[in-house]
């Protein structure tokens, strides 16, 4: 377990792609290390939120945004920056719902166990998107606070 950030990162000259990733000393230190000669303009923190397993919580928000990856290995997915967002919130409340129990071992092979596809649902409204950031947003914020007690 380690403590760090899930952050999700946006790039004016990618539209259309988001970075999601992890970092133990937050989103706006790795968006500026990603500012070198071969990204013509800098990446922007778009979120961030903390948590006390957050390989475990990077691993999970990757599975939940997998349909959105072009590059295995790369941290890169074509979505919004508000649907990272919701995803993100989405598996924090998930984990601390479940007492952040979620990484499953093999005990043969000692490797982690995919986890389970959410249901696909109704595309939301940018109207609807709007609201729902702002309210994950606020919730982000609020268990942060919690998280970093």
């Amino acid at each position: 377990m380690s403590k760090g950030y899930v952050y999700v990162l946006s790039n004016p000259s990618m539209p259309g792609l988001v970075k999601v990733g992890r970092s133990i000393h937050g989103g706006k230190q790795r968006a500026s290390q990603l500012n070198h000669t071969g990204t013509p303009t800098p990446f922007v923190l778009e979120f961030e939120m903390m948590s006390k397993r957050s390989e475990d919580f990077e691993h999970l928000v990757h599975t939940r945004l997998a349909a959105f990856r072009p590059n295995d290995n790369r941290e890169f997915f074509c979505c919004s920056v508000s649907l990272a967002v919701e995803r993100i919130v989405t598996c924090f409340i998930e984990m601390h719902a479940k007492g952040l129990e979620l990484v499953e071992v093999d005990p043969v092979k000692g490797k982690r166990r995919p986890f389970p596809q959410p249901e696909p649902t109704r595309i939301p409204s940018p109207e609807e998107r709007a609201r729902s950031i702002a309210a994950l947003r606020e919730l982000a914020d609020s268990l942060n606070t919690e998280a970093s007690r």
